[in-house]
């Protein structure tokens, strides 16, 4: 009696742990295909409307050279050397095109269905940081126009990669030729959606070299919308710090508002008796 009694109750609390244990397979506050329906809202309203909000190509080169001029007062206006330093390398310029075309969009969604699915307890804040960094990238697109340097007047020397070199194949133009808005070169989403994989995908890593190659990405990226003539050095630190914003707009301590029937009822109830 005593040893059935001692197996009841360590089924009793087997049971009680596993009901308190969270679930492993994504998220129990919505499924998956809703937040990707969310997901491709937020992302085709932003294409949609980044060209028409856009602003005119006179403005945005405008601040494009305003904004280098101001790298050069700080001896920050290295883009031209370091384009020109390696567009004899063709190989490598078209690897470059192709990444600026691909990996951006490829690498954050991975990460979103790899958090979702294997670290839910991530997913939520690190996809709110996404949202905000973009929609706080996409007000200063409308507000600051910028022409990236491939766009400025060609007494500048810059050197339209796409157009020129073109990458391994046809996918790279494609993507490019439908981008919405080609005066958004400040703050630099490549950066900062590159940083943001990094960020939300190198604590769950079991490896160190797992850590440092996803690390790589954002410093590849760098350096790709500099040779290609893409992004300001200005846009990097901008992207940066829009991606910061969005982490702590992301992880504020969210307040618990409890708008149940019975939170309203109850204190009524209590006076009642």
């Amino acid at each position: 009696m005593k040893q059935a009694g001692q197996q009841a109750t360590l089924e009793l609390l087997g049971e009680k742990e596993s009901r308190l244990a969270p679930p492993r397979r994504g998220p129990a506050w919505r499924p998956w295909w809703a937040e990707v329906a969310v997901v491709g809202a937020f992302d085709a309203v932003y294409e949609l409307t980044s060209e028409a909000l856009a602003g005119s190509r006179r403005v945005a080169v405008a601040n494009g050279e305003a904004e280098l001029r101001f790298e050069q007062d700080l001896g920050l206006a290295i883009e031209h050397s370091v384009q020109h330093a390696f567009l004899s390398w063709r190989w490598l310029i078209e690897a470059c095109n192709d990444y600026y075309a691909t990996v951006h969009f490829a690498m954050p969604i991975f990460v979103l269905l790899w958090l979702f699915f294997r670290h839910p307890e991530r997913y939520r804040r690190w996809r709110d940081a996404l949202a905000w960094t973009t929609a706080i990238a996409f007000v200063i697109f409308v507000v600051f126009p910028v022409a990236p340097p491939r766009l400025l007047p060609a007494s500048y020397g810059f050197v339209d990669t796409m157009a020129r070199y073109g990458g391994a194949g046809r996918l790279d133009s494609l993507l490019l030729g439908e981008a919405g808005n080609q005066y958004a070169a400040f703050p630099s989403l490549h950066l900062a959606w590159a940083a943001w994989c990094a960020a939300a995908l190198s604590p769950v890593l079991p490896r160190r070299w797992m850590k440092i190659a996803v690390w790589m990405d954002p410093v590849i990226t760098c350096f790709v919308v500099v040779v290609t003539a893409n992004h300001y050095i200005v846009d990097l630190v901008a992207g940066a710090v829009v991606l910061g914003m969005g982490c702590l707009l992301a992880h504020r301590k969210r307040p618990r508002w409890n708008l149940s029937w019975e939170a309203w009822i109850g204190p009524i109830r209590q006076e009642r008796a």
